[in-house]
């Protein structure tokens, strides 16, 4: 092998570890402590950690809530509430309350969580099931992947699906 090859050879390497790096980059969240983004709002896992214990604290069940419930209902919380304001809608604590199992208003984690839910039926309520969906669709919703692919194209009524978001295949085996 001549030098000129040799040098070649290098740079091909670097290139191809450039772009591979790049491309498992792409799969990464902008912030790994992040739960999701929503237009330009965040909801870390801290808080997605404190809903979901506050949520189980309040309804006292032997097997817990599941956590893609809970940043379901946190997603959908802030996209009405990004919506409300883009309609300006106005909604009130004494809505909210209507809305919310009274069981969820003593502990403070879970009354966040019911008050995301009851903001999406309000809203809901508001517009009409279709148009909410138009704007469903039309906010930027960006959940991290160990949670799952928020798809509001559903069909079947789960909006965050809970298989994993990994961008990855696994790769083929060949057999010798």
């Amino acid at each position: 092998m001549t030098v000129m090859q040799g040098k070649h050879l290098r740079r091909a390497a670097v290139a191809v570890a450039v772009l591979a790096t790049i491309a498992v980059s792409g799969c990464a969240q902008k912030s790994p402590g992040v739960a999701a983004y929503v237009g330009d709002q965040q909801i870390s896992d801290r808080q997605l950690n404190e809903a979901v214990d506050g949520v189980n604290a309040a309804i006292g069940q032997e097997s817990p809530v599941p956590r893609q419930d809970v940043i379901t209902a946190m997603v959908l919380g802030e996209v009405s509430a990004q919506i409300a304001a883009r309609k300006n809608i106005v909604i009130t604590e004494a809505q909210r309350a209507a809305e919310t199992n009274p069981t969820l208003l003593n502990i403070p984690a879970a009354k966040a969580v019911a008050f995301d839910l009851a903001d999406s039926l309000i809203v809901q309520q508001k517009l009409g099931s279709e148009a909410f969906l138009a704007e469903v669709k039309a906010t930027p919703v960006e959940v991290n992947p160990r949670y799952g692919v928020w798809n509001p194209d559903t069909t079947d009524g789960s909006i965050l699906n809970g298989e994993a978001g990994s961008l990855s295949q696994p790769a083929a085996v060949q057999t010798p």
